[in-house]
């Protein structure tokens, strides 16, 4: 990438230039002058041709052949470089569109886009454009070079930290970030998903990361517009998500408000596991995830704290009418009906719920509960969280063992250290010491 000069008239000029054009886009080529210092290129623009959009649109432009022509010959006779291109935005940001993308052919050219969204604040920035990425250049014009000084004392006194744990990552382009969004156990509403797509094409690229953890990253978020983006998104009911050593959105399948597999609402627990804990501050980053049956579609064993959902079933004889059809849905062979009267090895039983859901004579009591892991990682080390207490038939002993895992973390776990770890450096019996007073209540 390049610092770009600019001179302050030749400012002036495409400004002028484009507000005539408006509402089409304007268009130009740019000349000067290229040169190496410790910095890395700076191309000093000598002159700015004012071109004909030949497409007369306001989403995209073409230079008129003969006018292009005309310009290089200058170019060549006056001894300048060829440095890039420039056009208007007449009601969109000051930064490449898909299209801009598409047609910027030249890796080594500057993109000059002047956005003229708000009319009182023009905007110019300047962009490189690489294998489909395009990345903010330092640009600076003549007669401002106080306002660009301060600007650079400003970016190097950014708090990367702070914007991480606020949900901002730092792209390997430099002064972009990925936003990571604050979505709840997958569940999105139309008027969020309506926002998050302006957010993405008003200051981003125009698409966004679905994460495997059921969430939603808008990348290319310049760090000019965060403050922006943060208020256009709390407009539509949704709030950047977080990063770092704290507790991460948690994840949950559809749940038993639409699976007819599922035991528990799965919703309604992940949305309390969020009001509790999310953003709490850890030794490490720490995380839930909540299945609603043994299918297990989040892969509860897979978190540092998973929830399973379960149904611990009783067979009701004065309601049975001997059909068979539980013991055949029966997976783990838990269940046997001799004479028409049904037994259950509760050993083999995984209460996945399946004998109730299938019986026709609704012969069967079931009371929900939650199996629950501790310790699951899969990253750079694979562990399958292990259980430590009882299947919980309540809700309330469920989260006094959510409690006192993480209060057992918070105060064993050595910095940067994941819950496994932890686990493997102390051994379990200090966490089920704790979480079975919890269980107990």
């Amino acid at each position: 990438m390049a610092r770009v000069i600019l001179k302050k008239d030749d400012y002036k000029k495409m400004l002028e230039h484009a507000r005539e054009q408006a509402p089409e886009e304007a268009c130009g080529l740019i000349a000067g002058t290229e040169a190496r210092d410790e910095s890395g290129i700076v191309r000093t623009v000598r002159k700015v041709y004012l071109l004909t959009n030949t497409d007369h649109s306001e989403e995209h432009f073409s230079l008129d052949p003969k006018e292009q022509l005309a310009a290089v010959k200058d170019m060549r006779e006056s001894g300048w470089k060829p440095l890039g291109n420039w056009h208007s935005h007449p009601a969109s940001p000051s930064r490449s569109s898909e299209e801009d993308i598409r047609l910027a052919f030249d890796k080594n050219a500057s993109y000059l886009i002047l956005s003229l969204m708000d009319k009182d604040n023009p905007v110019l920035h300047s962009f490189h454009v690489e294998d489909g990425i395009s990345t903010q250049e330092e640009l600076e014009i003549e007669g401002c070079d106080i306002a660009a000084k301060r600007s650079r004392i400003m970016a190097d006194k950014i708090d990367y930290g702070t914007l991480k744990k606020g949900g901002f990552m730092r792209q390997k382009q430099k002064g972009y970030f990925s936003l990571r969004l604050g979505i709840v156990g997958g569940q999105v509403t139309a008027e969020q998903l309506a926002a998050v797509t302006d957010v993405a094409n008003t200051f981003g690229h125009g698409y966004i990361h679905l994460t495997a953890r059921q969430g939603i990253e808008i990348p290319f978020i310049n760090i000019k517009d965060i403050d922006a983006v943060k208020a256009a998104l709390a407009k539509g009911g949704i709030a950047p998500g977080v990063c770092g050593p704290r507790v991460r959105t948690v994840t949950a399948c559809q749940g038993s408000a639409v699976c007819p597999n599922a035991c528990i609402d799965t919703t309604a627990i992940a949305q309390e596991l969020n009001d509790r804990y999310f953003g709490k501050e850890l030794p490490h980053k720490f995380k839930f995830g909540v299945t609603g049956c043994q299918n297990n579609c989040l892969k509860a064993e897979e978190n540092d704290f998973g929830i399973k959902g379960g149904l611990e079933v009783v067979w009701e004889k004065d309601k049975c009418i001997s059909c068979g059809v539980c013991e055949k849905a029966c997976r783990t062979n838990a269940i046997t009906m001799k004479n028409g009267e049904i037994t259950i090895d509760y050993d083999k039983c995984n209460r996945c719920g399946r004998c109730a859901y299938a019986c026709p004579a609704d012969a069967y009591d079931t009371t929900e509960g939650y199996y629950v892991y501790f310790g699951g990682l899969f990253g750079n080390t694979v562990s399958r969280g292990i259980p430590v207490v009882p299947f919980i038939k309540d809700r309330e002993t469920l989260f006094r063992v959510c409690d006192a895992a993480l209060n057992y973390f918070r105060e064993n776990a050595l910095p940067g250290e994941r819950f496994k770890f932890t686990l493997d450096r102390l051994g379990v019996d200090g966490l089920k010491e704790k979480v079975m007073e919890a269980y107990h209540g």
